[in-house]
């Protein structure tokens, strides 16, 4: 009986441990904002994100990524204002506005604005025909109707104008 009570009592402190560290994990882990807050950030901030676009592009002489600290002081605050985590500029004029990244171990993921005066198409790295081509919705639905997905993919959902807000999921 003494036996019996020892391993139920170290199996429960098992279970008890491996459930204290996935919950820890799961919280320290950086969360993304829900779509609604940044939707909202949109909304609030789009004259000082367009004006933000307009300087990025004067002072962008190429397609490199453009780090928040090469940037001049008044950009630089306004990034740091809009929650802007670091700035992409493509060749041929879009801009990625990374507000936020998450992740673990293998796989990352990253949220933010995209501005493109063409509308982007969705880009999957898995059977690309069972999912919606097309900018989204709702990303918080096409996260519910799709959440087997287990491929490298890039969702847009417009925002207004040439602004969208993405997700995209990374493998490494």
């Amino acid at each position: 009986m003494k036996k019996i009570l020892k391993i139920t009592t170290y199996l429960l402190s098992f279970l008890i441990l491996g459930l204290g560290l996935f919950l820890g994990v799961k919280i320290l882990l950086p969360q993304h904002p829900t779509e609604t807050s940044q939707v909202q950030n949109f909304q609030k901030n789009q004259a000082k994100l367009e004006t933000l676009r307009q300087q990025i592009a004067l002072n962008a002489k190429d397609s490199a990524t453009l780090d928040v600290k090469t940037i001049q002081n008044k950009e630089e605050s306004l990034l740091k204002e809009l929650g802007i985590l670091w700035i992409s500029l493509k060749p041929s004029g879009e801009i990625d506005l990374v507000t936020s990244k998450g992740g673990f171990y293998f796989t990352d993921s990253l949220m933010g604005y995209y501005y493109s005066e063409k509308t982007p198409q969705n880009i999957y790295e898995c059977d690309p025909q069972k999912y919606p081509q097309e900018p989204v919705k709702s990303l918080e639905t096409f996260f519910k109707e799709y959440s087997s997905i287990e491929c490298v993919y890039r969702v847009y959902r417009p925002l207004g104008g040439a602004w969208y807000l993405y997700y995209e999921r990374v493998e490494f």
